[in-house]
């Protein structure tokens, strides 16, 4: 990699564009693209998808800069030819406008017929003025990111409008040296994409490594000569000879806001009006968070005094897509109740933070979405939670093995912060390698052929 002489680089006017190699020109995507998107009474409705006809390509599809043709949806050939505007072709290059904005992905090895579903803008260069390679990374870099952001005014930008798309002034280079660029690109991020697959397989085994290591210690025990019996149940299998299975109902009280005693949207208040509400948003993998507040009237905060939190209660979520979602409620700091999508789990008979993981076991899991009620969101009873079986150790055996727990996960959760941390920074060199290259502030020249240069 050889940094292009500084001398070789013109200043431009380009606010999102400091300078440029002096022999490249710069243009905008309308004048050398063609840019559309599913508009107006073109709209599909879900119920018109199926398994068969051609597909429709939307921003969930994209997968590593290209389409994942086996998992789009399909319509029907009369609904394609509706707008042959945005028939897709091999080389066609695609961009999100709604959501997510800027993901990308390029069309290749294109297996039928294929359109687009709205949310996605199609980019076709016009007289092969660019090759299509080099305008993807364009816009991955750093340089169409600071465009949009210059574009957005202070707000949140959900939406990318096709005359702010159009208007974007990129660097243009030679097409040999493009697809220099490109190539030298495809070559360079793959090296990174491998460390970064390296790093994101190495956090996967340290999470199931913690997790059979706490699993085998809130169903084992921590002392290996332990004398064991059979729990009498299949999946658990042998348990220390001392232990006990017990129902949850029988190793904590219950309580969850039901009946006249649910609350509406008028009972929301601002913070210091009234008490904060948990949900179960307020359940993460790292356990209890109150990153995100609702508060509750004091009225309805003090009619249910049943459900008011206090120090090693146990929060578990029984209803909604968080479902099964289990922590303990280490300190209250001021006054908080629950919302009727969560069970309260208080007074356990022994440590909550065992309960906790031993709820947060996989064949635990299994079991609570065996008594999923739901039938759309999912749920579960109270009666039903009171009925799972928990391993029961003596109290002092249940709080050594939850501070063996916490220990062991505080070592892992360093060692996966060290690995979260090196993967950002292989995504942060990624990124300012392809801002460097399709600024020209890397020399690739050498890369060209001799054809090509003749």
């Amino acid at each position: 990699m050889i940094e292009r002489d500084r001398a070789q680089l013109n200043v431009t006017s380009i606010e999102w564009l400091p300078e440029i190699p002096r022999e490249w020109v710069t243009t905008k995507v309308k004048y050398c693209s063609y840019v559309k998107g599913r508009v107006g009474w073109h709209g599909l409705n879900s119920i018109e998808f199926s398994d068969e006809g051609v597909h429709i390509v939307t921003g969930s599809d994209f997968a590593n800069g290209e389409v994942g043709w086996e998992e789009c949806r399909r319509i029907s050939m009369e609904r394609y030819e509706e707008d042959p505007l945005i028939q897709l072709r091999n080389e066609d290059l695609l961009i999100t406008k709604d959501g997510t904005i800027g993901k990308l992905a390029r069309v290749r090895n294109l297996p039928v017929k294929a359109t687009l579903n709205s949310g996605v803008f199609l980019v076709r260069a016009i007289d092969e003025l660019y090759v299509l390679d080099f305008l993807y990374y364009v816009l991955e870099s750093k340089v169409f990111g600071e465009y949009v952001n210059l574009r957005s005014s202070g707000t949140t930008i959900i939406h990318l409008y096709q005359e702010v798309f159009e208007n974007f002034q990129f660097p243009l280079p030679p097409l040999p040296e493009q697809r220099a660029i490109a190539k030298f690109l495809e070559r360079e991020t793959a090296k990174i994409d491998a460390l970064v697959e390296e790093q994101r397989k190495l956090i996967k085994l340290l999470k199931e490594k913690r997790q059979a290591l706490i699993t085998h210690a809130v169903t084992k025990g921590l002392d290996p000569n332990v004398k064991m019996k059979d729990s009498g149940i299949e999946w658990l299998g042998e348990m220390p000879e001392h232990w006990c299975i017990v129902k949850l109902k029988y190793l904590v009280d219950m309580f969850g806001r039901i009946g006249y005693r649910g609350y509406s949207i008028e009972d929301i208040v601002n913070e210091g009006e009234g008490a904060i509400v948990l949900s179960p948003s307020n359940i993460d993998e790292s356990g209890f968070n109150l990153s995100k507040t609702v508060f509750l009237r004091w009225e309805k905060y003090f009619e249910s005094p049943e459900i008011m939190l206090r120090p090693n209660d146990i929060l578990l979520v029984k209803t909604g897509w968080s479902f099964g979602k289990v922590a303990v409620v280490s300190e209250v700091g001021r006054e908080m109740t629950i919302n009727p999508q969560m069970l309260l789990l208080t007074n356990a008979r022994i440590d909550p933070r065992y309960i906790v993981e031993f709820l947060k076991t996989d064949a635990l899991q299994a079991r609570i979405e065996m008594i999923n009620s739901g039938s759309y969101m999912p749920t579960m009873s109270q009666a039903n939670v009171g009925e799972l079986v928990v391993c029961a150790p003596p109290i002092e055996e249940s709080s050594a093995i939850a501070s063996f727990v916490g220990v062991l996960s505080d070592r892992i959760d360093v060692l996966l912060r060290n690995v979260k941390e090196a993967i950002d920074v292989l995504q942060e060199r990624r990124s300012a390698l392809i801002s460097a290259a399709v600024t020209g502030k890397i020399d690739v020249r050498d890369m060209i052929d001799e054809e090509e240069k003749g």
